[in-house]
């Protein structure tokens, strides 16, 4: 499987839509656009789950350092529309103290 990202918005608000499955084979690639995300001026970083299938201990990694990178700065990890699978990971990994879990509402604008 793989997995697809597309911005909706950019910085200090980056909003982007991920689609698939975030694991071991996919986890480096999004790490690396969150990096350039954060390196560009990102402040507040908003992904639309919706469509993401699932997500792998190597997936929370990179949700982790993202709130790393974030909270120094005042920043947000905010994360949309989590369901099934991927909802009782992020539950069971206690993400809901580290990051926003949005419910379904709006797509981040753009999308």
């Amino acid at each position: 499987m793989t997995l697809s990202f597309t911005e909706t918005r950019g910085a200090p608000e980056v909003g982007a839509r991920l689609q698939g499955r975030l694991d071991t084979a996919t986890a480096p690639a999004l790490e690396e656009q969150v990096g350039r995300w954060l390196d560009g001026g990102a402040r507040d970083l908003e992904l639309d789950c919706r469509d993401l299938e699932y997500v792998s201990s190597a997936g929370l990694r990179v949700f982790l350092g993202a709130v790393k990178r974030l909270k120094p700065q005042g920043g947000r990890l905010v994360l949309v529309g989590t369901r099934g699978v991927v909802r009782e990971v992020l539950d069971l990994a206690g993400f809901g103290a580290l990051v926003e879990l949005k419910e379904d509402g709006p797509c981040p604008a753009g999308s």
